[in-house]
């Protein structure tokens, strides 16, 4: 007769202060890879972010047995416009699962965690948004994955524009001229939004 030992569950907890230091350190080892990388820098404290995002937030851990992260990811409640209309939403991000334990359970367990995380703060109901970096595969496949995580359907693409302000040209040539930067008003959103 041959035995197989069950797989232990793995189940998230709430993170905690104490738990600052090796969220910095999982931050540093996944980077957000996709058509461009992008790796937010969030010392001195990993919590001031989601903090800044929303009404409430909560952020969920992962450990592994030697006392580091293996994973995590955070829910926001927020105030959302949704056609038209404000709603409760949670905003789900920062799910990271540490290179060395992806492709198990680890963010399966995370984003479940984040369904009822959501569900805790809006009622389920409520939208719960995400945003995926275009070309980051794991998380397009999550995205189309038939099995009982959430289910997420793709309902807008987002570009952003960006104007370097922290590097010098280098020569007075270089600006355009005729060209303000301004705070924009309301009646500046007709032009913006063609």
């Amino acid at each position: 007769m041959t035995v197989t030992a069950a797989r232990p569950r793995i189940v998230p907890r709430d993170a905690t202060a104490a738990d600052n230091e090796a969220l910095l350190d999982l931050t540093a080892a996944c980077p957000m890879n996709g058509d461009i990388g992008l790796r937010s820098d969030r010392e001195p404290d990993f919590f001031t972010l989601p903090r800044l995002e929303g009404c409430a937030a909560r952020v969920a851990v992962v450990d592994r047995p030697d006392g580091s992260l293996a994973g995590c990811v955070v829910a926001v409640h927020r105030r959302t416009y949704v056609e038209g209309a404000e709603r409760e939403s949670t905003y789900v991000g920062d799910l990271k699962v540490h290179p060395h334990h992806r492709g198990g359970r680890i963010a399966d367990s995370l984003c479940t965690w984040a369904r009822h995380a959501a569900q805790d703060f809006a009622g389920a109901d409520a939208p719960l948004l995400i945003t995926v970096l275009a070309g980051n595969g794991p998380m397009e496949r999550r995205i189309d994955a038939a099995r009982s995580l959430p289910l997420f359907h793709r309902f807008a693409r987002i570009r952003t524009h960006s104007i370097p302000f922290l590097w010098g040209r280098s020569s007075a040539r270089d600006v355009p001229t005729g060209l303000r930067v301004d705070v924009a008003r309301d009646d500046d959103l007709d032009e913006m939004a063609s």
